[in-house]
């Protein structure tokens, strides 16, 4: 999914950031050039975290309308494929008995479906179509 979402960046023209580069960045881990499966255990190592107790934790009914549908539906718009977010979007729907596809932020709903990434960059960078 990390590759998804750095196709994504890279088509906008921004720098791709990978998620181990994130989680330096926000302090996650001190480890550099690791594989996101080190770093995530480096980061279970400085912190406990417990797993949701349920599936309709936010984790979920947020992250997935309002982080993965917009990534997937941008995926859409751009031509970039998101196979593993369609996916994950689909069994968390499926798991949970809900739309995350209508729910979500859509890039129809964001008035970006039509834009080009020329045009997507002007509107996130002057605030203009």
């Amino acid at each position: 999914m990390d590759e998804e979402r750095l196709a994504l960046m890279k088509t906008l023209g921004f720098r791709p950031l990978t998620l181990v580069e994130w989680y330096n960045m926000t302090g996650y881990t001190p480890l550099r050039n690791v594989s996101i499966s080190d770093a995530l255990r480096a980061s279970e190592r400085q912190e406990k975290i417990k797993a949701p107790s349920s599936t309709k934790h936010r984790y979920i009914t947020e992250d997935v309308p309002y982080g993965l549908v917009p990534m997937a539906s941008l995926g859409d718009v751009l031509s970039v494929s998101t196979p593993i977010m369609d996916s994950l979007i689909a069994l968390s729907s499926l798991i949970n008995q809900a739309e995350y596809w209508s729910e979500g932020l859509t890039a129809k709903k964001l008035g970006i479906a039509d834009l080009s990434s020329t045009d997507l960059n002007a509107v996130l960078y002057e605030g203009t179509r």
